[in-house]
Parts: structure tokens; sequence; C-alpha cells
């Protein structure tokens, strides 16, 4: 007879859903927001920094200072307000022939100091020899800040009014993004000054699990963070109620359980707005709202551990 009623129990755990690990978790919840700000990131560098700074964005059409400036790559420069300040080593973008709208972006490998100020000499990176004119400061078109590989391509195939449009959408989600970090990181700041730490007796949890089983107690814990929201709620309505017997059961309903589970903070709290005034009991029901967020937080976290 303990045969029969043992097996049916193996079965039920072996067919039981399993957690998600980490990688899963990982993928599920870290990996679009990662991408997400790599994506703002770069069209923020393509399209919003130099338009905010005035800088100029330019797409680099030859092999001259590969391999550090791939063919294809979108430079973007800077005014040169001061001849001076670039040394050697510096890349700049010039315009050789006054008659010749043409820029070549390569690197000051030489300088030399004249009457008339700084001149330079400059060489691609790819080139074995130096470039046949001397750059002055009015041939200087400008100091290339940074570089995107390939994005240059992209760049050129876009419109004018695409990148305006490109240019409020990045802002708008930058915006936006940053905002939705500074209220997520407030809520978060809160709920560590009520809380303190760790909500949960880990432990505790621990030991649940050694008697129960580990499967049993992931249960427990998913049925407690399922029903919190609705026993939270019913101990508010309790409380404005201000009938006894209801506000005893709806304290008993949320703090034993949480207890249970090493949620020993929760379930003071719980006790506390049953033993507490009616005044009391409503301060008491902002706190416990906070603790119940915090609480179900990391029984989520640490089932995914």
């Amino acid at each position: 007879m303990s045969t029969a009623t043992a097996t049916p129990a193996r079965h039920r755990v072996e067919q039981a859903p399993r957690r998600p690990g980490v990688v899963r978790t990982l993928f599920a919840r870290v990996l679009p927001g990662v991408l997400l700000v790599a994506l703002l990131a770069l069209l923020g560098a393509l399209i919003l920094v130099p338009r905010l700074l005035g800088w100029a964005p330019l797409t680099v059409l030859s092999g001259s200072m590969e391999p550090t400036i791939p063919t294809g790559s979108q430079i973007v420069i800077s005014p040169v307000t001061d001849a001076g300040s670039l040394e050697v080593g510096d890349v700049v973008t010039v315009m050789p022939y006054p008659d010749d709208p043409t820029l070549v972006t390569h690197r000051i490998v030489e300088r030399a100091e004249t009457p008339a100020g700084p001149t330079f000499t400059t060489q691609g990176d790819a080139n074995d020899v130096v470039d046949p004119w001397e750059v002055t400061e009015t041939q200087l078109r400008g100091e290339v800040r940074y570089w995107v590989p390939a994005a240059g391509y992209l760049a050129t195939a876009l419109s004018a009014h695409t990148k305006a449009i490109g240019t409020a959408v990045v802002a708008a989600a930058l915006f936006g993004y940053a905002a939705l970090q500074v209220v997520r990181a407030g809520r978060e700041r809160r709920d560590e000054d009520v809380v303190g730490g760790s909500v949960v007796d880990h432990e505790r949890l621990t030991r649940l699990e050694d008697e129960v089983g580990h499967e049993a107690a992931a249960g427990m814990v998913e049925r407690f963070v399922d029903l919190l929201p609705s026993r939270v709620a019913r101990l508010h309505e309790a409380v404005t109620a201000g009938e006894a017997p209801e506000l005893r059961d709806a304290s008993l309903s949320l703090g034993g359980t949480a207890s249970m589970l090493g949620a020993d903070r929760l379930a003071d709290i719980a006790a506390a707005c049953r033993a507490a005034e009616a005044a009391q009991a409503r301060e008491l029901l902002t706190e416990l709202d906070r603790l119940a967020d915090a609480t179900g937080r990391e029984l989520v976290a640490a089932q995914q551990v």
C-alpha cells in the first residue's frame, strides 16, 4: 500500500515545471535592457551627440586610415579653435586644396612652428609615405573625436528628414529611459529606507526545503507571492472597517504563512495592525505595503538562485 501511494508522488514531482535557471533569467530580464541601452548609445553617438555639441559627422570612403578607422566608418569631428593645441598623433580632417572641397582625414606625423603659426605634416596609417601637402590652420576642418565602424554606410543611406526624426526619437528615448531609472532608483531607496536590508530569513527557507522538499517549498513560495496582494488588500479593508474578527483573520492569514517562509518582519507588521489602535493601524498600512512589496521581490529572487 505504501509503495502504491509513493509512486504517484514521485511522478508528480518529476512532471512539475522546473524553475527558470540563471542563464534563462539573464536572457529574459537583463539582455533586453542591455541591448536597449547599446542601441540608444549607438544612435546617440551617430545622431544626437554631434547635433547637441555642434560637431560634424562624416563618412570615411577610403582605407587610408585602416586598420585604425575602417572604410565605411562614421567619424565625428569637432571644430579646431586652437591649432596650437594639436600634437603629433592627433587625427584631423583637412581640406588639402582650396579649389577642391574633398576632405581627407589623416594623422599628424610632424609639426613645425612658423611665424604665421604651426604647420602640420599628415599621413594615413595605411600609407607608406607622408601626404604631399603641408597643412596650415586655414586648411583644418576638424579634429576627430570618435568613430563608429560601418556606421557611415547607415548614415549615407539616411535622408536629412530621417536623421531629424531619429534625433527626436533618440532624445525622447534617452530622456524617458533616464526618467525611468530615476523613478526606479527612488522607489528602491524608499524601500531600503523602510525595510533596511533583507526581509526574508533565508536559513528558514533552507530548513523548509529540507523538511518538505524543494518542489513543495517552491510551490508554497509561489502561492504566497501570488496571494500576497489580495491578503494585503484584505488587511487594508479590515483596518478601514475596524471589524475585530475580520481584522484578526486577515492578520493571521497574512502573518501565519509569512512567518513560515521566514518573512518575520512582514508577519510582525501584520500583527501590529491587529493590535494597534485604529489611527495607528492606518499609519502602519503604508509600511505594510512597502514591506510586502520588498518581501515578494526577495522571495521571487531567492527562488531564481
